[in-house]
């Protein structure tokens, strides 16, 4: 799992952004898109409910949930790209953050294993929310890459789940990965002559987890897309 901590990221867009006269510079108009998905499966094989008699009666109770978003940057930042004289990678930022809106689309079931389960809820606020992030894309230190992070001013940040009465099952929102993956980019690209060039990146994972009568499953994919346009 890789994460940038805040004072590297810092370094990273700074350096990116007032490169050395021996580095090799492009700068670019930076564009970001892309999607979300994640869903989830919890089983419990011991929920139960209380009859009129007074008896309790046990069922296998199952609750479900997932997530579907969308974003996209609102208008294009100057990205600056910079390479020392025998760095395998580069080092990418900029001055200004990319403000990002997403569309936020969530459903989920609600509990209903137990009595307490119906009576001590809140009401569900599932469905779509449109909110606005600051995201800042960085060069990756492993290999030639770009990934993205939340950011306020120039540290990473994750921001709250923007729903408080509906829950995910083993998942969380794409503000707290804590990665967005790798768009691979060959160097030599980044430094020629091409006007644009589109880098595709994203991460996917799945787990299985399962403790006595709980069971879940879940999964999540994140895809995006950085449009790099030659300045």
């Amino acid at each position: 799992m890789h994460r940038l901590r805040p004072a590297l990221l810092t370094a990273a867009v700074l350096l990116a952004a007032a490169a050395p006269a021996h580095a090799r510079v492009a700068n670019f108009n930076a564009s970001l898109e892309g999607t979300y998905a994640q869903q989830g499966t919890e089983t419990n094989t011991r929920c139960w409910r209380s009859e009129a008699n007074g008896d309790t009666t046990y069922f296998t109770g199952t609750r479900t949930a997932g997530e579907n978003d969308s974003f996209q940057s609102v208008k294009p930042v100057k990205l600056t790209v910079s390479r020392l004289r025998g760095q395998r990678t580069f080092d990418a930022g900029s001055l200004k953050h990319l403000r990002t809106a997403f569309t936020i689309n969530r459903t989920a079931s609600p509990p209903d294993c137990t009595p307490n389960d119906r009576f001590n809820s809140d009401p569900p606020d599932c469905g779509t929310k449109k909110l606005t992030f600051p995201l800042r894309v960085y060069g990756r230190q492993d290999h030639a890459g770009f990934s993205y992070l939340f950011t306020k001013n120039f540290s990473t940040y994750y921001p709250e789940d923007p729903f408080t009465a509906c829950s995910l099952v083993e998942g969380v929102w794409p503000g707290q990965l804590q990665q967005s993956g790798t768009g691979k980019v060959r160097v030599s690209k980044l430094f020629g002559s091409s006007r644009k060039i589109v880098v595709h990146g994203g991460d996917a994972d799945s787990k299985h987890t399962s403790s006595g009568e709980l069971t879940t499953d879940s999964s999540y994919k994140l895809s995006w897309t950085l449009t790099l346009r030659r300045r």
